[in-house]
């Protein structure tokens, strides 16, 4: 946020943050009537609203220009920042092994999104890059939300042997998975 905010002031502009629920059936209509009645210049969208066809659809159709933040695909006219979650977890998965680490848990984000799969796609091939097997009990499911982090964390450091590390594939399940260990005294470096 504190970037996006510096480069519109830097060139003028007002940046503003609107929470949307993206399971909403109707923000599609409701995005649309925020940008006419605020008169804005253009959206930036955020997963999961950035992976919503209906919502990019409908902005669209009412001219809104937009800018997707790590969409499942480029659009075909548009902006978008693409990321590479696959090698982003490969290269985090790397890391974390480079520190001495062997026994590793993943927390998976939402199956619903195709960067779960990217990311746990480079947790897994960076295991393999380095001769190791998976251990299944070592990888549980997440959505992307607080709750499920610490969910997932519990049953990871509940284990009769503990990760050394855990790696989330997003922030707000890594602090989900950092509140687990405090529940249970186990520090964090």
């Amino acid at each position: 946020q504190g970037a996006a905010r510096q480069c519109c002031d830097e060139h003028g502009m007002r940046l503003l943050f609107h929470p949307c629920d993206h399971r909403d059936p109707h923000l599609p209509a409701a995005l649309v009537r925020l940008a006419a009645d605020l008169r804005l210049e253009g959206m930036v969208l955020v997963p999961p609203v950035s992976l919503d066809d209906k919502v990019i659809t409908a902005l669209s159709a009412a001219e809104m220009p937009v800018c997707l933040l790590a969409p499942a695909r480029a659009p075909r006219n548009g902006c978008a920042v693409l990321l590479d979650d696959e090698e982003a977890s490969r290269t985090l998965t790397s890391h974390v092994l480079d520190l001495g680490h062997r026994r590793i848990g993943f927390v998976c984000g939402h199956p619903d999104h195709e960067s779960s799969r990217a990311r746990l796609a480079g947790f897994r091939r960076a295991l393999r890059e380095r001769g190791m097997a998976e251990e299944r009990s070592l990888v549980v499911a997440g959505d992307f939300s607080f709750a499920s982090g610490r969910s997932a964390g519990a049953a990871l450091l509940d284990q009769r042997v503990r990760p050394t590390a855990i790696i989330a594939s997003n922030d707000d399940m890594a602090a989900g998975v950092m509140a687990a260990a405090h529940d249970r005294s186990v520090g964090i470096p």
